[in-house]
């Protein structure tokens, strides 16, 4: 059961994330795609740009992974998180989750999302138009 956890600048699809963690012990997969919105706070968003390295991306998602596994158990992780500048209307994150059991599945989609949102993807610096 080995995970695919990586940072970079190149987004898969959720055809890829979901053709990663499919397999025969699994009953369901939950997929998750972030994207940049127009506008954030009332004020209309020109790009982000995440301050993290690929390594460092990688590095932090292990171990948010390490611990969601402490608390659901999962069959296969795929987690991929942009790094760099990115625009409105790009993805910035793809996530698919395969486990036995729905309920499964979908607390560790809620339990990286909220990881992610608040551990890794909360560095960034954003532009406004």
């Amino acid at each position: 059961m080995t995970d695919h956890l990586e940072a970079g600048s190149n987004v898969p699809s959720l055809d890829t994330a979901v053709g990663y963690v499919k397999d025969d012990f699994s009953g369901a997969i939950v997929t998750f795609m972030g994207t940049i919105r127009k506008e954030d706070q009332g004020r209309e968003v020109k790009n982000l740009e995440y301050q993290k390295t690929p390594e460092e991306g990688k590095q932090h998602l292990e171990e948010l992974i390490g611990q969601v596994r402490k608390e659901v158990p999962v069959t296969k992780a795929f987690v991929y998180i942009r790094t760099g500048k990115i625009y409105v209307g790009d993805s910035t994150v793809v996530v698919a989750v395969s486990a036995k059991h729905r309920e499964q599945a979908v607390k560790a989609l809620d339990l990286i999302v909220k990881g992610l949102k608040h551990k890794i993807c909360a560095d960034h610096d954003q532009q406004f138009a």
